[in-house]
């Protein structure tokens, strides 16, 4: 069995994205997304304990070292607490 976390998000071009099909409200926040990627990271290990074989792919972590997550996760990369990561940009066009 694989696991794969989610993405992160850029808020910015989400935003953006969203605005253009005419929604106004957020759909995806990059603490949210966060949030899920851990979860999908307790179930492997949670599975593995059970005597799963099952491999990760912790696509939201790889992407994020690229982006340049700070040690203490705070502000993250793509949240619109801080200007827009050019990494994320640059990967996730449509903001997901």
């Amino acid at each position: 069995m694989i696991l794969v976390t989610p993405p992160p998000v850029n808020e910015y071009s989400c935003e953006e994205n969203d605005r253009n099909k005419g929604i106004t409200e957020p759909r995806r926040l990059a603490k949210v997304t966060a949030e899920y990627a851990e979860r999908v990271r307790e179930l492997a290990r949670e599975l593995k304990s059970e005597g799963v074989d099952i491999v990760l792919l912790d696509l939201w972590k790889v992407m994020m070292q690229h982006a340049g997550l700070p040690a203490d996760k705070s502000p993250l990369p793509g949240s619109k607490e801080i200007p827009e990561n050019v990494f994320l940009k640059l990967v996730l066009h449509d903001g997901m």
